[in-house]
C-alpha cells in the first residue's frame, strides 16, 4: 500500500464466498460493488466460523 491509506475489516458468520454483484438484477453483492470501486485493495479471507472482508482505502 503505497501513501496514506487506512483500513477496515468486517467479520461475518455467514457461510459461503464473498462476491461482487454480477447483474443489475443480483439482490447481494452490492455492498461490495461499491467497495471495489472506491478501494484501493480489498480481499476475503476465510477462518474457522467465518470469513473477514476487508479494504484498504486512500486518504
Amino acid at each position: 500500500m503505497a501513501g496514506r491509506a487506512w483500513r477496515s475489516a468486517t467479520r461475518t458468520r455467514a457461510p459461503g464466498s464473498s462476491n461482487a454483484v454480477r447483474a443489475r438484477t443480483d439482490e447481494t453483492g452490492r455492498g461490495l460493488l461499491l467497495l471495489d470501486a472506491v478501494a484501493l485493495d480489498w480481499g476475503v479471507e476465510q477462518g474457522p466460523g467465518g470469513k473477514t472482508v476487508w479494504c484498504e482505502c486512500a486518504l
